[in-house]
């Protein structure tokens, strides 16, 4: 058994390939070299990055692989549009295409969001505390430990001036709002 038959996105998308290519038999002869080459190479090439990055252990490449699926997903929706403008397909093939796709297109924003969910998670401070230990922890020249100290603190101090900046534009433009409200 694949290890990829557990995960939920590539099923859907083999379930997905086998309904396009059942479609893409009813196409006229002359869209065959056009539209259905690409709707079959963008079949294609979603499974392609959804199996790299199920692979993938970077997590800023995992993510550059769902955005890549997701451009291709757009692209795709843009294809059964143009199809059914065209009246290659029926309104109900429409629809049934449409769901398919857009059931894809919601396991690929569950995936992205996990991806964030674990970068949030590891961007805190304390964990750039930590860091800065274990970099203290290793490296004994005492001159790259304080020129790292200075650029920490240098870049805390600019972030904290930065949402310092950012509270009192949020306070100054809410006054001028309550001002505003005050006038009406």
């Amino acid at each position: 058994m694949n290890e990829l038959d557990n995960l939920i996105i590539y099923k859907s998308m083999i379930n997905l390939i086998n309904y396009s290519n059942g479609m893409l038999k009813k196409y006229p002869k002359i869209e065959r070299n056009m539209i259905v080459r690409d709707i079959y190479n963008i079949n294609y090439e979603i499974m392609k990055l959804i199996i790299k990055c199920y692979k993938e252990t970077n997590k800023s490449k995992k993510y550059y692989f769902l955005n890549e699926i997701d451009i291709n997903i757009k692209l795709y929706s843009v294809y059964i549009r143009l199809s059914y403008k065209n009246k290659y397909i029926s309104s109900s093939n429409y629809g049934s295409w449409s769901r398919k796709l857009n059931n894809i297109n919601n396991l690929l924003y569950k995936w992205i969001g996990n991806i964030k969910k674990c970068f949030d998670e590891k961007l805190t401070y304390i964990n750039l505390y930590n860091a800065y230990y274990r970099i203290c922890k290793c490296k004994r020249n005492k001159k790259y430990i304080l020129k790292y100290d200075v650029d920490l603190e240098i870049g805390l101090n600019m972030l904290l001036q930065e949402l310092k900046d950012i509270n009192i534009s949020l306070v100054i433009i809410m006054n001028l709002q309550y001002m505003n409200q005050r006038k009406d």
